[in-house]
């Protein structure tokens, strides 16, 4: 890694199987070059089950990598969807925030 600060990257509107495969584009590009990457999903309209395996499959990777996701603020509809799947340590909500060593 190149930079260890922190990147930012917000996802707006949906967050679906539709937009998946660029989002991961764009996300992996960002972790080539930085061991923090925030995602802010406070503008997200729309979650489903592929938008969820995206932001797991990220932390993986980030972790793999030796650096770490976490997410910057959820919009209600991301922080609902995570807390019905469960995912509410791996994840993070108001709730509850991410746990680092989760795995």
């Amino acid at each position: 890694m190149t930079h260890l600060n922190t990147h930012t990257l917000a996802v707006d509107g949906e967050l679906t199987v539709y937009r998946v495969h660029a989002l991961k584009d764009e996300w992996l590009a960002a972790l080539a070059t930085h061991a923090v990457l925030a995602i802010d999903l406070v503008d997200v309209s729309e979650v489903d089950g592929a938008g969820l395996q995206l932001l797991l499959s990220a932390r993986h990777e980030a972790r793999l990598r030796g650096g770490s996701l976490c997410i910057a603020g959820h919009s209600a509809v991301t922080r609902e969807a995570v807390e019905l799947a469960g995912l509410c340590m791996e994840l993070g909500t108001d709730n509850a925030p991410a746990a680092e060593n989760a795995s």
